[in-house]
């Protein structure tokens, strides 16, 4: 996927030859949006469901489902959001269509999930437990899995992290009867997101384990990837020498390079930037955030998923506490740092619009940046917005982070 354009083409190539149409403009979203809610309007007063196509016709369906969803995913890597939903919005309509197949409820769960990160995501949880409902329909265990996995991400990145527990526990009891695959890995994580965001760290560490040895023969990237994602578990426990030997050992960041998602390497650079710092080597803790500052920058691929949080604070949060700290003994000027720290912040901003559970930690690491450039009103209204959201999310690390910055900005202006 790293030749977006030929990828491009290739769709645009191959829903050409289903005969199906796709909406390109911004102009269309708005009926493509108007059609979805007229259709779901119709099927509650009538009681109608879609007429169901079948034989050769359902085959070129899903095949036009597939494309476009595809088609779509790459929209979102691209930051094409609107094209993006014109996509899922276009597929959805699609796959009301075939539903009466296995694929069709995951092709379903993953256009609702798309949805969630583009101007449509308000239709995201209706499609998300359509697709968990047809999966349960067809009775069949990895459709069953994966649009559960699927609901338990929109949750946790929607900040209802309370509700997202209960389909992602049940998808890794699913997953775990699949014997194989690439869901028993995505449901392992997909928890430990879940268990990290309401605080349960222990069993966080546990869960993303467990995604690492699942995914060392499946996808040795994502092996790294879920031990770094343990680790940070682990340094929020305080055991940050622990957390630091998980991230730089030999199945840690190490994994993160060649054949990897841009998603991936961003995210454990973040957070080996973040093990740098509270390991006392804060030169070493720039260098790492600014080389995954410059992944962000140049590719919006690191926003595809709600993961990509952790890229975004491991770096704010080095650049800003080197602020704090007067430089933290490094070679970098103040006016260097102001910069960087106010690019990672505005990264972390776009991130935050894309996902409502990064709201209370963008909110925290704004109120930073306010205090460090004295302007203690602005300060204290970012931090309690962020304890406000955080409360209301069920995200106790994050609540805890702006209480504890809000009473140490109220000390300081006691002094």
């Amino acid at each position: 996927m790293s030749q977006h354009a030929e990828a491009r083409q290739a769709y645009d190539d191959a829903i050409h030859w289903t005969g199906f149409r796709v909406p390109r403009q911004a102009a269309e979203l708005p009926f493509a949006v108007l059609g979805v809610a007229l259709s779901g309007a119709w099927r509650k007063m009538t009681g109608k469901q879609p007429k169901q196509v079948d034989g050769d016709l359902r085959e070129r369906y899903l095949a036009a489902m597939r494309v476009v969803h595809a088609w779509g995913t790459l929209d979102v890597w691209e930051g094409r959001l609107i094209e993006a939903a014109n996509k899922a919005f276009a597929a959805y309509r699609l796959a009301q269509h075939a539903e009466a197949t296995p694929e069709a409820a995951e092709i379903i769960s993953a256009l609702g999930y798309l949805l969630a990160v583009t101007p449509g995501r308000r239709f995201s949880e209706a499609t998300l437990i359509r697709g968990v409902a047809i999966a349960d329909e067809r009775n069949d265990l990895q459709a069953q899995t994966s649009s559960r996995v699927l609901l338990g991400m929109y949750l946790t990145m929607s900040g209802r992290t309370g509700q997202a527990r209960a389909p992602l526990e049940a998808a890794a009891a699913l997953a775990d009867r699949l014997g194989s695959g690439l869901w028993r890995h995505r449901a392992a994580f997909g928890l430990g997101e879940a268990l990290l965001a309401v605080g349960e760290l222990p069993a966080a560490r546990e869960a993303f384990t467990k995604a690492a040895r699942l995914a060392a023969d499946a996808e040795p990237p994502v092996e790294g990837f879920a031990n770094c994602m343990a680790a940070l578990a682990t340094a929020r426990s305080g055991q940050y020498e622990e957390a630091s030997r998980i991230v730089e050992g030999e199945r840690g960041v190490r994994l993160m390079s060649g054949n990897c998602l841009l998603l991936q390497r961003f995210v454990a650079l973040g957070i080996q930037a973040e093990m740098l710092l509270r390991g006392g080597n804060p030169t070493h803790a720039l260098a790492v955030a600014e080389q995954a500052l410059a992944i962000s920058e140049r590719s919006p691929d690191v926003n595809v998923f709600f993961a990509g949080l952790h890229g975004h604070a491991g770096v704010a949060e080095v650049f800003l506490a080197c602020l704090e700290s007067e430089h933290a003994g490094t070679a970098w000027d103040r006016k260097k740092l102001l910069v960087r720290s106010a690019v990672s912040l505005a990264r972390l901003r776009t991130f935050a619009q894309m996902y409502p559970a990064a709201r209370p930690r963008a909110e925290v690491f704004q109120g930073r940046w306010h205090a460090i450039r004295k302007n203690r009103r602005r300060a204290s209204a970012s931090f309690r917005r962020a304890e406000a959201l955080a409360r209301a999310a069920g995200q106790p690390y994050d609540e805890m982070l702006a209480r504890d910055r809000l009473q140490a900005l109220v000390e300081r202006a006691r002094r």
